[in-house]
């Protein structure tokens, strides 16, 4: 996985290969996703906050992976950072997704 922090704007951004079709705003995060309705990516705004970690620690990441669930109307996303001398840091957030009409999201 591809993961940037930005500590100016305090975003994470964690994503897998792929290229950006449509991006769905959930509030806290925002997921990317492809031309085959993959989830690719996801941001979270105000990282250190959600994360309950410092700038400088979101700066040490050595690994991000994040997985998707998706159950009826709401979806949820579990983002897990591996920071150097600590243990792993895990955010589990959710939303209802929007209730504009959306294609169908295919999750792997």
């Amino acid at each position: 996985m591809i993961f940037e922090y930005d500590e100016h704007t305090d975003i994470l951004y964690v994503c897998k290969k792929g290229k950006t079709k449509f991006s769905i705003d959930l509030g806290a995060f925002i997921l990317d996703i492809d031309g085959k309705n993959q989830v690719i990516g996801i941001e979270l705004l105000d990282a250190s906050q959600l994360l309950g970690a410092s700038p400088t620690m979101l700066k040490q990441i050595g690994e991000a992976e994040f997985s998707v669930m998706r159950r009826g109307s709401y979806i949820s996303a579990t983002v897990r950072l591996k920071v150097p001398h600590k243990e792993s840091l895990n955010l589990i957030v959710g939303s209802p997704l929007p209730q504009q009409k959306m294609p169908v999201l295919a999750i792997r």
